[in-house]
Formats: C-alpha cells, sequence, structure tokens
C-alpha cells in the first residue's frame, strides 16, 4: 500500500475524531480563553513524534483541556471502561480512538495499546493520578507507576502538564507545560520494579515542581501590582 493511500486510510479513521475536534474548537477555546505558562526551557508546546502526556486531573474537562493545548496533534486519552457501558458509549468514545481501561483490573491489553500507539509516533494522554483529585488540601495526588512503565516501553518522551484548577468557571484556564522527560535516561533500557517505582517518584517530582513554578508566577505578579499600585486581591490570571 502506498503512502497516499496510508494518508487517506488514516484520514477516514479519524474523520469522527477530526470533525468533533474542529467543530468543538472554538467554543472550546472561548471558554477557556487557555493561559500557557511555560517553565523550565519549554518554548512551545508543539510537539514532534511520539509523546506521553502526563498531567495531574482536577476535572472530567480535562481532555479537551489537554486537546486545546496540543491542538496540533491527535491526542488519544485512557478511558475508563465504565463509559463504554452503552452502545452510544462505545461508539463514541470507540470513534473518538480512546483506549479502555479498567481501574480495578488493569490489563495488559490497555499497556500494549498505548505502547503501540506511542511506537508508531502518536500522542497519548495520561493521568497518573488515577481519578480526579477532589482533595483540596492537595495539589497532586500520589502517581501511579503506569505511567512511566508505558512510556519507557514505548520508547517516547514524557511531557508534563499541570492544570490548574479554576476557582470560577468564568475564569480563565492555566496550564502550566514542562520540558519533555526522558525517563531511559534515569532507568537504563532494561528497568526493574524498582526503577519504574523511582521514575514515578521522579514525574511527581517533576509535576510538584511545576506547581511550585506557578506559586512562584502567581507571587511574581501579585508583586509587580502591588508595585504600580494595584492593590485589588486578584489572581494571576
Amino acid at each position: 500500500m502506498s503512502s497516499k493511500e496510508n494518508q487517506k486510510k488514516k484520514r477516514r479513521r479519524y474523520f469522527f475524531f477530526d470533525f468533533v475536534k474542529i467543530t468543538g474548537a472554538i467554543p472550546m477555546l472561548l471558554f477557556f480563553r487557555l493561559k500557557k505558562i511555560r517553565a523550565g526551557n519549554t518554548k512551545s508546546e508543539k510537539i514532534k513524534g511520539a509523546a506521553l502526556i502526563s498531567s495531574n486531573h482536577v476535572t472530567f474537562l480535562d481532555p479537551i483541556i489537554i486537546n486545546c493545548l496540543f491542538w496540533r496533534r491527535r491526542v488519544r486519552f485512557l478511558a475508563t471502561k465504565h463509559l463504554y457501558r452503552t452502545k452510544l458509549g462505545a461508539w463514541f468514545f470507540r470513534h473518538l480512538h480512546c483506549i479502555p481501561v479498567d481501574k480495578e483490573n488493569f490489563s495488559m491489553q490497555s499497556t500494549h495499546e498505548v505502547c503501540d500507539g506511542l511506537q508508531s509516533g502518536g500522542v497519548i494522554s495520561i493521568f497518573p493520578e488515577g481519578m480526579v483529585n477532589r482533595d483540596e488540601s492537595k495539589s497532586v495526588l500520589t502517581f501511579k507507576w503506569g505511567a512511566a512503565m508505558m512510556a519507557l516501553k514505548g520508547n517516547a518522551p514524557i511531557v508534563p502538564v499541570y492544570i490548574v484548577k479554576r476557582t470560577h468557571w468564568y475564569n480563565r484556564q492555566i496550564v502550566v507545560l514542562g520540558d519533555k522527560i526522558d525517563l531511559k535516561q534515569l532507568c537504563g533500557e532494561k528497568p526493574t520494579l524498582a526503577d519504574l517505582q523511582k521514575a514515578s517518584e521522579y514525574l511527581q517530582q517533576k509535576e510538584n515542581e511545576l506547581v511550585q513554578y506557578y506559586q512562584t508566577y502567581c507571587e511574581n505578579k501579585k508583586k509587580e501590582r502591588m508595585k504600580n499600585g494595584d492593590d485589588k486581591n486578584g489572581n494571576c490570571r
């Protein structure tokens, strides 16, 4: 099969995905009014080649936020199995190319599908916390080690993202984007379970650094406002 035929087949396969993304882009961009804060040496949110996006999880709208952030790429997500219970739900999420996963009994089939997607140059997003974080006292819940394993098996870098929880629905949505992480430099070619645990802790450390970066950013903005004579207790949006 020629490259042109492959491209046509891929376009047909992703027709519904692209249709939903394009038609939903304008209202979602207007709703979120996304503000990107780049930490470290990151200059752009553009992703070339395979990548596993690792993000905290604050609302059920997070997949839409990630799609808005990485607009130029087709981003696939892991979706909990209960979303496939109805025929409509199964059809919808299957055509969005989500990867079904059972949280209580995580199967290797889901892992293989993620790794295959990464090895073929795709972009997949995962929420290592495993659930929506409803604990107001914690910025980030403990990461599960699956993200590190998938990135290593899929031979892909991890792109850390911190989604700032909005205090009101009309606030701008802020995301903090970190530098790519190559776990092979940390774990080597043949990681052990101890290496995977270490890598997971390292990912959480990087996520917490994004949280701290955002807090420092807000403090600097507040000082700047006070310096300019603006005493309003507004946020850093």
